[in-house]
């Protein structure tokens, strides 16, 4: 069926492409790039390629190496300690759960439990905060617990990732669970609403999920009172579709000067923001708001005001 549309070459062009764009390159890191290693062609109707992927997958795990190492990732013992402390977290994490409370610790908690947990039920130790530290992060990177050297985050452990994900999901979902966000934009104090129904505890105990919603660019803090959630934004097509119905953003501007770059900008009347072909302007210095463009708007770029 694809041989009758397209040309037979088509999928050595495409691998072609692919080399040439993501992996045939120089210094990926400083194009923002991850380190590709291969490109495979796979069905997973006729699982076609599928056993390759699986060997070439093997093969390159297998030879990792940790950084100034010279023993295979995979061949490294795993001290009992960091094990016992697994399982010490999922017991942990299990509890939380079922008693209705958020499985997130801070940091004197944390150790504090792990410690008494530790000697409870395994009769071990560690033997200072650096080795407790150093399983920790050992857990974290195989996805046990997250734990997150961040300004605003280094003070809690969270105990159930999937947890975490679920939380983050419920600004992002479907209308149903979270109407507050039609239009990409959500008021902080809405949140209390979202997560009323769920059973991951009230909104105001955690001072920490409008941080989580920034460090996972799930939204983003505008100001201390609005929210801005990037992938709820509409889209270009949607605001240039004609059976579609004028679309408004309202968003609070941060300060009342911003429009204020040269002399002929006033606050004190309004002021627009053309960019490419979307529509910024301001009716009041508080707010300003997006509108789909006229049909005759072609300027890239403009800023203008009325005194």
């Amino acid at each position: 069926m694809m041989r009758e549309y397209y040309p037979a070459s088509i999928s050595e062009d495409l691998q072609q492409l692919i080399r040439d764009r993501f992996i045939n390159i120089v210094d990926a890191e400083k194009c923002g790039l991850p380190r590709v290693l291969d490109t495979i062609e796979v069905s997973c109707k006729t699982r076609h390629n599928i056993k390759l992927l699986c060997n070439l997958i093997y093969d390159t795990v297998f030879s990792l190496r940790p950084p100034g190492s010279k023993e295979l990732l995979l061949e490294q013992r795993v001290p009992a300690s960091y094990l016992a402390l697994e399982d010490v977290i999922s017991h942990l994490a299990a509890d939380r759960r079922t008693t209705g409370v958020d499985p997130v610790l801070n940091a004197e908690q944390y150790k504090a439990v792990v410690t008494t947990e530790m000697q409870y039920r395994y009769q071990r130790s560690f033997r200072d905060a650096a080795e407790l530290h150093q399983a920790t992060l050992f857990l974290h990177e195989n996805g046990v617990l997250l734990h997150y050297d961040d300004a605003t985050l280094k003070d809690l452990y969270f105990l159930d990732p999937q947890w975490l994900c679920d939380m983050l999901a419920h600004v992002v979902t479907i209308r149903e669970i979270n109407p507050f966000a039609r239009t990409g934009v959500m008021k902080l104090d809405d949140l209390k609403h979202v997560f009323k129904s769920s059973n991951i505890g009230p909104v105001d105990t955690r001072c920490y999920i409008v941080n989580l919603l920034n460090k996972f660019e799930v939204a983003l803090t505008w100001d201390s009172r609005t929210l801005l959630i990037p992938s709820l934004l509409p889209s270009e097509e949607s605001m240039r579709a004609a059976h579609t119905q004028l679309v408004r953003v309202k968003i609070p501007v941060r300060s009342r000067g911003w429009a204020v770059r040269s002399k002929k900008l006033s606050v004190s009347t309004g002021a627009s923001t053309l960019v490419g072909n979307s529509s910024f302007y301001t009716q009041t210095p508080d707010q300003f708001q997006l509108q789909r463009p006229l049909a005759n708007t072609t300027s890239p770029m403009k800023i203008s005001g009325k005194n």
